[in-house]
């Protein structure tokens, strides 16, 4: 699933600036085939805040390598921007940054109950059931239960 809300993505790096206060470059997860308009918000968010990213291409089977790349070249975050490709390889991109200890943000809940550090945005339909009968945190960008 793809959801192309620009404004979420200024908002996830601003939710990663306020959690790691010294937060100074990051890298950030974008699939070219989703267009610019994600990369463009977070661009103009990242110059209010300070802070140097670096786009990483995110290609179909190739994630956990640009994550570790990432890592080793001193990224101190990850953001992952929506996409469908992205999404797909939650679990794997999970288990790279935890491996790594890279503090990383998405937008669907589902990754971080997949281990990663944090998301905020709506849960995603067919994502693990939290067992509410009311989903109504999921979107407001509270924490699963």
């Amino acid at each position: 699933m793809f959801l192309d809300l620009p404004e979420i993505s200024g908002k996830l790096l601003e939710l990663l600036k306020t959690t790691l206060p010294g937060l100074r470059r990051i890298g950030v997860l974008w699939d070219p085939l989703t267009g610019k308009a994600q990369v463009i918000a977070v661009e103009r968010a990242a110059k209010a805040l300070g802070i140097e990213i670096n786009i990483l291409e995110a290609r179909a089977g190739s994630l956990e390598q640009t994550v570790r790349s990432a890592a080793a070249r001193k990224t101190s975050a990850l953001l992952l921007l929506g996409s469908p490709v992205v999404s797909a390889e939650f679990p794997k991109i999970a288990e790279a940054t935890t491996a790594a200890r890279l503090p990383t943000i998405a937008i669907f809940p589902a990754f971080a109950r997949l281990g990663g550090l944090m998301a905020y945005g709506p849960r995603r339909p067919g994502s693990v059931s939290t067992g509410r009968t009311n989903d109504r945190e999921d979107f407001e960008g509270n924490e699963a239960r």
